[in-house]
């Protein structure tokens, strides 16, 4: 028997029960990007992340060859961008690298968004895969802001004590990203742009569906579990 002969839910099953360690790396990820800003460390440390979200993905996800072989033409050239602009410090590798990393975790949100809607009862691997389904949505909506920011400067402004300055760091953005999709919104930094605020439009949008649509989905799978379960007896 083939791989592609294998049953999608003993796959997706097996896949499944490796997302907990793409999640808590999503979680450091979030809780270090902003600690270690200025620091000497915050290059090798963060992209150490990187190269482990990586790994993670790839682990997490296996199934198809062709799956693996895309996530690794997208991710590799990623990870080498990043890594060659920890020592060169040039802007276009950097727009290339927030490019990149838009696509990687949005390729990855897509993956995970087939995995949750193939389950058929509710689980521990089903809450990782929401938990990181929700930050890749997150990271995937920065990365797009990154890029805007890099190729338009003063697309972003934050409010500091001297007034209105423009975005001094990708954690800035991150922490932008994130307050929007939970609709949070504490206005510390704001779009300028029409397109910038259509952006922030979409991405509030996109975070109080993803709540709807995963309570609508874990309470049907439930219910179809449940009414299976009854029948069998």
């Amino acid at each position: 028997m083939t791989l592609s002969q294998v049953p999608v839910m003993a796959r997706e099953k097996r896949g499944m029960g490796r997302l907990f360690y793409l999640l808590m790396l999503l979680t450091a990820l979030i809780i270090l990007f902003p600690l270690l800003k200025g620091t000497l460390f915050r290059g090798l440390t963060l992209n150490s992340i990187f190269t482990f979200i990586l790994f993670a993905i790839v682990y997490g996800l296996r199934e198809e060859r062709w799956v693996i072989i895309a996530g690794i033409l997208i991710g590799v050239p990623w990870l080498a961008v990043v890594w060659i602009n920890l020592r060169m410090e040039m802007l276009e590798l950097r727009i290339v690298s927030a490019m990149l990393m838009t696509l990687l975790f949005s390729y990855t949100l897509i993956l995970l968004i087939r995995h949750i809607r193939a389950v058929e009862e509710i689980s521990a691997d089903l809450l990782y895969g929401a938990g990181c389904i929700y930050m890749l949505i997150g990271f995937a909506w920065s990365g797009i802001c990154m890029t805007i920011e890099l190729l338009r400067p003063g697309s972003f402004l934050q409010v500091t004590a001297e007034g209105y300055k423009p975005i001094s760091h990708a954690s800035d953005l991150i922490y932008y990203s994130f307050t929007t999709l939970t609709t949070l919104g504490y206005g510390d930094i704001t779009p300028q742009l029409p397109i910038t605020r259509s952006l922030a439009i979409l991405e509030a949008i996109t975070g109080v569906l993803f709540m709807g649509i995963l309570i609508g989905t874990l309470v049907g799978v439930f219910v179809a579990h449940r009414t299976y379960n009854r029948r069998k007896e």
